[in-house]
């Protein structure tokens, strides 16, 4: 709008005429703050691929009314396209919780499961399909081309940070930085558990010892 409104207003015109000139024979007291609207109207027409009141009236003009229209058209492009690409993601989002959801009903209904239990069952697969879980190692694909080497030294970087709150685990990663890529990152796997999953169970033989990152973990009986 700045742009068409100083272009109208100040800039040379190879007609001997320019837009504000024509607004001005049209609306005799007309005023800076017509004009600026005007200006403002223009703009809005041309990048949204509508007819402006106002046409060009010299070479200038002309060339910078093209140049909006290109851009409106482009950028109206990218816009259409970038809507329609979220709303195909969102229809296959939906359908694919849709799908789900229709086969564990049939499994729940198949195996003729108590209504109580199979309520609970559907409102936590509900829930959980509805969450948005941060990207585990197995989940992306491009680490396999990493050398095995540095793919050890990123799982470290990783799982530093939480590593360093037990005493053992700071007191090794300050002194030989080397040893702890070689020996803890082979034996490092991150896990991103969903609120009351299970970690380990009474009675059963650890596999594992597990520090906490983040969140709270509850130990009951």
């Amino acid at each position: 709008a700045c742009g068409w409104f100083s272009l109208g207003s100040f800039a040379f015109s190879d007609t001997g005429s320019g837009w504000v000139n024509v607004l001005e024979q049209r609306q005799q007291h007309a005023g800076k703050l017509a004009e600026y609207v005007s200006a403002f109207q223009w703009s809005m027409s041309t990048l949204t691929l509508g007819t402006p009141d106002i046409g060009s009236t010299n070479t200038a003009e002309r060339i910078f009314s093209t140049m909006v229209l290109m851009f409106g058209l482009l950028a109206s492009s990218l816009l259409v396209s970038a809507l329609s690409a979220m709303i195909v993601d969102m229809r296959m989002a939906r359908k694919e919780k849709s799908q789900k959801l229709r086969s564990l009903r049939e499994y729940l209904r198949t195996h003729r499961v108590k209504t109580s239990v199979a309520v609970a069952v559907q409102k936590q697969v509900s829930a959980r399909l509805d969450e948005r879980l941060q990207l585990g190692e197995s989940s992306v694909s491009a680490l396999d081309l990493l050398a095995s080497a540095l793919r050890l030294e990123l799982r470290l970087e990783i799982a530093k940070e939480p590593l360093a709150t037990h005493g053992l685990f700071q007191f090794l990663l300050s002194k030989d930085m080397q040893w702890c890529v070689i020996s803890l990152g082979h034996a490092l796997s991150i896990l991103h558990l969903r609120s009351h999953d299970d970690i380990f169970f009474p009675g059963v033989a650890a596999c594992a010892a597990y520090c906490l990152a983040e969140g709270l973990a509850t130990y009951t009986q």
